[in-house]
């Protein structure tokens, strides 16, 4: 069998994508997909995963890892993933254990998924090893490539679009107008009357109000002379609740999809809105791959930085909300829609030459009977990540507590000069001291 490895468990539009997509280009090929906490399937037209370790001592014949943002070895701080206990191996287990507990004759490829950002000094060498295991790296950005290659310059590491830009290829255009079709009639909205696609997202609404939010959201869809629909892409993040809090908030008559129920109804939505403004990448991709003109929301992440890199558009990404509706006017929407038409092509047909690669790969083994996946292996690995987390917050408390001590070694040589020395006191005796006074 062959085993795809993602966040294919959680509420999240972007991850429950990878799987079909996967499916898609690689037709009746036997799969197995594989998730840290695993279940059923999340939304209709989704598919069931399994936890890696349910998969110890059976025969694997491939392992292909992402997409996603999945490429770190930190906890999770998902609620799901914390109340299923995988909170501190889950992402690890996906790319690193499964990487290192597969046969050598195995083929081990990813599926252009993102790196979180630079790895922790502690983990390293585990790190290293697991990069060295795959066949064939590939990324969907720049920055991480970068901070591969700063675990080891020596990697071949490919960097092709994210597979989601495939979209337009997954659903025929009528299953997608019947799905936007049904879905207005649910909502109380006609398929006629024109939408504008909102994703907004709490992480990237500091600072601001959410007055402020609405009213921005507001003017933009009252330029266009259209209806706001909020969208939660990742309910697994909250967004449902901020969806439904910035909407009560709106005048333009908004709508809102708080609960998705299947894939296609997103992808069908933002396929046939006028704009799409949000905070999600995938909700931009989606937009560009069908040439819908789109604006992101967002900062200090890598994956944003890339898809814009990628569309040629830096403009349509800005930091805040604040920043929308100007934006918005400056922006000439039917040349961005014909802009990214073409990268959305461009894109796809760098994509075919990925998935052939793929295919190459797997069909070397196709006629071998796979071998068994090492139990001793996976947990070994399981156990140096976890010392390398322990070595890595044990480095940060040490620092933490050399920074205390120099601030307050600083602290009383300022008091010193101002006054006789004494005897330094420390910051727990200060706090015992403030609280006997509260007391």
């Amino acid at each position: 069998m062959l085993v795809h490895s993602g966040t294919f468990d959680v509420a999240n539009y972007g991850d429950l994508l990878f799987p079909l997509l996967l499916q898609k280009r690689l037709g009746a090929v036997p799969l197995v997909h594989v998730s840290p906490a695993g279940g059923p399937p999340v939304w209709t037209g989704c598919v069931s995963s399994t936890s890696f370790e349910e998969l110890l001592g059976k025969p694997v014949a491939g392992l292909v890892i992402g997409g996603g943002n999945i490429i770190h070895a930190m906890p999770s701080k998902l609620p799901d993933y914390e109340n299923a206990g995988v909170d501190l191996t889950g992402y690890g287990d996906l790319w690193v254990c499964s990487a290192l507990s597969v046969d050598a004759s195995i083929p081990v490829i990813w599926n252009a998924p993102g790196v979180a950002g630079r790895f922790e000094t502690a983990s390293i060498d585990i790190v290293r090893r697991a990069l060295r295991r795959v066949n064939y790296l590939s990324v969907r950005d720049n920055a991480s490539r970068d901070c591969l290659l700063e675990v080891d310059p020596d990697l071949e590491v490919a960097v092709v679009p994210d597979s989601a830009w495939a979209l337009p290829k997954l659903w025929e255009q009528a299953e997608l107008d019947a799905s936007f079709a049904v879905l207005m009639n649910r909502l109380g909205n006609s398929p006629l009357e024109p939408i504008v696609t909102i994703h907004v997202n709490a992480r990237y609404m500091k600072g601001i109000k959410i007055e402020s939010v609405a009213e921005n959201i507001d003017r933009i869809c009252e330029a266009l002379e259209a209806r706001p629909l909020f969208i939660a892409i990742g309910p697994c993040h909250g967004d449902d609740v901020t969806a439904v809090e910035v909407a009560q908030l709106c005048r333009s008559r908004p709508l809102i999809l708080d609960k998705p129920e299947s894939l296609i109804e997103i992808a069908a939505v933002i396929s046939h809105s006028e704009f799409y403004m949000g905070s999600s990448m995938h909700g931009y991709i989606t937009a560009a791959s069908f040439g819908v003109p789109a604006v992101a929301v967002a900062r200090g992440k890598f994956k944003f930085d890339g898809v814009v890199q990628l569309t040629g558009a830096p403009e349509t990404l800005i930091s805040s909300w604040e920043e929308a509706p100007e934006i918005f006017a400056e922006i000439d929407r039917k040349a961005l829609g014909e802009k990214f038409k073409a990268v959305s092509a461009n894109a796809q047909g760098q994509l075919d030459k990925h998935w052939s690669r793929i295919v190459a790969l797997l069909a070397q083994r196709e006629s071998v009977e796979p071998p068994l996946t090492d139990k001793t292996a996976f947990y070994r690995s399981r156990t140096e990540l976890l010392s390398s987390l322990a070595r890595h917050y044990r480095t940060l408390h040490d620092e933490a507590k050399e920074s205390l001590k120099r601030a307050e070694k600083r602290q009383f040589a300022r008091a010193s000069a101002k006054e006789p020395a004494k005897k330094p006191v420390s910051l727990f005796e200060r706090w015992t001291k403030a609280m006997r006074k509260d007391v």
